[in-house]
């Protein structure tokens, strides 16, 4: 049996996300999830500010990357946007490990 390596993309998201900056984000992040299985991890340590057209975006990905049998990933997510996640019940759909990319 042949197992296959994988490239995990690793992305830090920006401090605020607003509607402009989770577009351009998709567009920067279109090449690795438009592959076979991609595997992406988005790291959140440092958003503070976080509107509906960013948890929009964030499903998107994750929706892009299960179509390709992949999976993106939250990392170092504050307790403040896991909050508005939970309040916008997208917490299903996105699954956050606070333990990864510790500093």
């Amino acid at each position: 049996m042949t197992l296959r390596g994988c490239t995990v993309k690793i992305e830090q998201l920006p401090e605020s996300l607003s509607e402009k900056q989770s577009r351009l984000l998709l567009r920067k992040l279109e090449s690795s999830i438009n592959i076979d299985r991609p595997s992406i991890v988005l790291d959140c340590s440092k958003v503070r500010r976080m509107d509906r057209s960013a948890i929009n975006l964030l499903l998107c990905c994750l929706e892009e990357a299960m179509k390709r049998n992949g999976d993106v990933k939250l990392a170092s997510v504050p307790q403040e946007a896991e909050q508005r996640w939970n309040s916008a019940g997208s917490t299903v759909c996105l699954k956050s490990s606070t333990r990864m990319l510790k500093r």
